[in-house]
């Protein structure tokens, strides 16, 4: 519990050029194809609510992946599409016991 307060990041607060290394509410995860393979799209959302519909160049190592998970994320933000993207370096799906 010490670690989840420790690592807080409100979604609205991430820069450009920034990065990011809190817990997050996966509000939505599908893997999707696309020419340079699989990735997944995932909805990220923060303790206040805020969501973030970024484009996860996350291998297909993940099979599990659902909405309603807690997952402590790790990655660089950036820009597409003149939006911003987080570009997920690490992400870890919590336990129940976390």
């Amino acid at each position: 519990k010490e670690f989840l307060m420790s690592q807080r990041q409100c979604i609205r607060d991430l820069e450009v050029n920034g990065e990011a290394d809190s817990v997050f509410l996966l509000g939505g995860a599908s893997l999707q194809q696309s020419r340079n393979g699989p990735y997944w799209r995932l909805e990220l959302r923060d303790a206040e609510g805020d969501g973030s519909q970024d484009l996860e160049p996350l291998s297909a190592s993940f099979h599990d992946l659902s909405a309603g998970q807690l997952a402590h994320v790790r990655g660089r933000v950036g820009l597409f599409r003149e939006q911003l993207q987080l570009t997920v370096e690490d992400l870890r799906v919590l336990t129940d016991e976390e």
